[in-house]
Parts: C-alpha cells; sequence; structure tokens
C-alpha cells in the first residue's frame, strides 16, 4: 500500500495499542498509536481496550469488520494468551508470562484471591504447557487471516506482539508483522528506560507489566505509518 491509498486505521489490542503509558496532553489527549497516526492526518478508529484478552480483541475485530463498509488498515495487537480464559478453569492465569516468571501474585482482577489460588499455582507449576499457547496463537492468526483475506474493504493489516511473543506459523506472511518479537522486547533491547513509561520506586519496572512510554509509542507508530503508506 502506498500514500495514494490514504484509509482509515482501525486499531485492536491491548492496553499497550491504547497507549497505556503515555503522556496526556493539556486537552486530555492520550499520547499513543492512535495519537500520533492522527497527527499525520489519519482517521483512527481506536477499538483497544486496556486489559483486552486475544479473545475480547477477536470478538471485537470480527463484529467491527463484518458491520463497517470502510477501506480500512488494519494493526492488531495480540497480547499474552495467559489472559484468555483457561480450559475447564474458566479464568485467565495472569497478564502475561513475566507476571509468571516474577511470580507476581494477587494482580490480575479476574482472579479470585481464595483457595483457588493453589488450583492455579498448580496448573501453573505442572499444567502450563508452551505448546498449547502456541497452538493458540496459531488458531487466533489463521482466523484472523481468514477474515481479512475475504474482506475486500481491509486494504492492508498489521499484527503486534505486545507483552510476549509466539513463533510465527509458517502459513502467515512474516510480512504482516509489525516486528518479529513483543513491543517489550524490542524496546529492552535498546536499554533505554526513557522508551517505557515512568516506573516509581515503589513499583519497579519489570518486563510485560510496564508499558511503553510516548517516545516509544511514537517510534511504533512511525513504523506502522512506513509500511501502510511508504512502501
Amino acid at each position: 500500500m502506498n500514500s495514494s491509498l490514504q484509509s482509515k486505521i482501525y486499531l485492536f489490542g491491548d492496553s499497550f495499542i491504547h497507549g497505556s503509558g503515555g503522556d496526556i496532553t493539556s486537552d486530555g489527549k492520550l499520547k499513543g498509536i492512535g495519537y500520533y497516526l492522527e497527527k499525520e492526518n489519519i482517521e483512527v478508529h481506536d477499538y483497544s481496550v486496556q486489559g483486552s484478552s486475544n479473545q475480547s480483541t477477536f470478538d471485537y475485530l470480527e463484529s467491527t469488520i463484518s458491520n463497517s463498509e470502510d477501506d480500512m488498515c488494519v494493526v492488531v495487537g495480540i497480547t499474552s494468551f495467559l489472559r484468555d480464559d483457561l480450559p475447564y478453569i474458566h479464568v485467565p492465569t495472569q497478564w502475561s508470562r513475566n507476571h509468571v516468571d516474577n511470580k507476581v501474585e494477587g494482580d490480575h482482577p479476574t482472579i479470585p484471591i481464595d483457595e483457588t489460588d493453589e488450583m492455579l499455582k498448580d496448573y501453573i507449576a505442572f499444567g502450563y504447557n508452551k505448546e498449547y499457547y502456541q497452538t493458540l496463537n496459531d488458531l487466533f492468526l489463521i482466523k484472523i487471516n481468514n477474515i481479512f483475506c475475504n474482506s475486500d474493504n481491509v486494504l492492508d493489516y498489521l499484527f503486534v506482539y505486545t507483552v510476549e511473543d509466539y513463533k510465527i506459523p509458517s502459513c502467515i506472511d512474516e510480512s504482516k508483522f509489525l516486528y518479529k518479537e513483543s513491543l517489550v522486547d524490542k524496546f529492552e533491547k535498546l536499554n533505554d528506560e526513557s522508551y517505557f513509561e515512568h516506573v516509581s520506586l515503589d513499583d519497579p519496572y519489570f518486563s510485560g507489566k510496564t508499558h511503553l512510554s510516548s517516545k516509544g509509542y511514537e517510534v511504533v507508530t512511525k513504523d506502522i505509518h512506513d509500511i501502510f503508506y511508504n512502501t
């Protein structure tokens, strides 16, 4: 797609796509991806939701695209599949794998803080299976890719891993991914905390919990814009 095909951009995903952690302007706007795209005179429809699971992202996306006649480019943020309800348990486990690795407890609002915690700990200790979550990733991508390929009004699209990444299935074109790694991993490698939101001494930074700063979101937005309109 190139600049002669200016279209609307639709955003779907979690808090990283929404721009959480970015600065707030004097008129109350959050300086995230949507904000910086609008500065390029692009009409943005932001359906991202803070705390979203991939299931809820899919539901928003499927409903929105099937009921829209707009020509659009679409950005889909893929969050941790640990946020999706677990089979037989019917609750998510954590915000991300990084929360599990850092032994953060009681941080997920949908997990009851009672005896169920012991069961969830057992699930993580003995039942967690990386291949299972990779399969969820593959199915999610295959389904959404099929929706896009069968939609006349989706002109282009990008997938963005946010808090953690998964292997890209061979049936999906790698060029449809903004990065081959998560936003968190990409900016951590720069070893520059200015790309992340301000973190107080009482709430130390760790991977997957701390959002990007406006500086980080501006970089992400430029890369999205370049792919959609300059290639």
